[in-house]
């Protein structure tokens, strides 16, 4: 995308990855880990960038954030264009259940482990085991997730710096909702705000996110579009980067009423 002339800024969360890193390995205590401050944060950011307008791309839990915020603001009147909102469930407690389901089609020996170790709060020789299944057949499917030196965000993964934001945000818990999101739902955020902000929900074909939970929380949307990468889990961005890249261009002009850069 920078290489048809657009300005990226990549940022991790307070408490994550280069964050924690930039702050001398220092994290903000537990209580103060909370969706406000990620929703300012954002802020912050614009303001030291002097960002007068946005796109927004969040995966995940940053696909919450991201529909928090542009609701927050009104969409365009608050300076965001449009929202891509990547592997994004309805509610926290969508994607819990999505996530469970998916647990099935590994087994009920590795389900059983991985939801044992998710009461218990700690992880089992087989528990690790499981969760490295899951992640290859739901997450990331790419070789480079599991790669000695992974590259590029599957690198900061595994580096795991930001353990005390998950336990925060999701209270330690993968497949049971807990933590500040645990009451997150798009249908408590005031959509209707983004009547004039087109926003793209898009999951891989093999995502922990249903196919219904996505087309669930585009038909909540008055301007949501949903897309699908063939081949890809979770981590469109790793697994069908180019064609994840091409759609989100695509969407992007879309909202600017420009043309469609023919790289794209």
């Amino acid at each position: 995308m920078a290489g048809v002339g657009r300005q990226v800024i990549f940022y991790d969360q307070v408490g994550c990855g280069n964050t924690f890193l930039a702050s001398n390995n220092t994290c903000p205590s537990p209580e103060q880990l909370t969706v406000d401050l990620y929703l300012r944060q954002i802020d912050a950011l614009r303001d030291a960038l002097g960002l007068d307008k946005v796109h927004l791309y969040g995966q995940g839990i940053g696909g919450m954030l991201a529909l928090s915020y542009a609701a927050d603001k009104q969409g365009t009147a608050g300076g965001v264009l449009s929202v891509t909102a990547a592997s994004t469930a309805s509610s926290y407690s969508q994607l819990m259940t999505d996530r469970r389901a998916a647990l099935k089609g590994l087994g009920t020996a590795a389900e059983a482990a991985l939801l044992a170790a998710d009461d218990a709060g700690g992880m089992s020789a087989e528990a690790a085991s499981a969760l490295q299944q899951y992640t290859q057949q739901y997450v990331c499917r790419s070789p480079a997730a599991t790669a000695p030196s992974p590259a590029g965000c599957a690198r900061v993964a595994a580096q795991q710096r930001s353990r005390s934001v998950f336990d925060a945000l999701a209270g330690g818990r993968y497949f049971s909702p807990a933590g500040a999101l645990a009451g997150w739902d798009a249908q408590g955020l005031g959509l209707s705000s983004l009547q004039e902000t087109p926003v793209l929900v898009t999951r891989g074909e093999f995502d922990e996110v249903a196919w219904a939970s996505a087309q669930q929380l585009a038909g909540l949307l008055p301007n949501g579009q949903l897309a699908e990468s063939a081949g890809a889990g979770s981590y469109q961005h790793i697994d069908a980067w180019e064609p994840h890249l091409t759609c989100i261009e695509v969407h992007l002009c879309a909202a600017e009423g420009s043309p469609i850069p023919k790289t794209a």
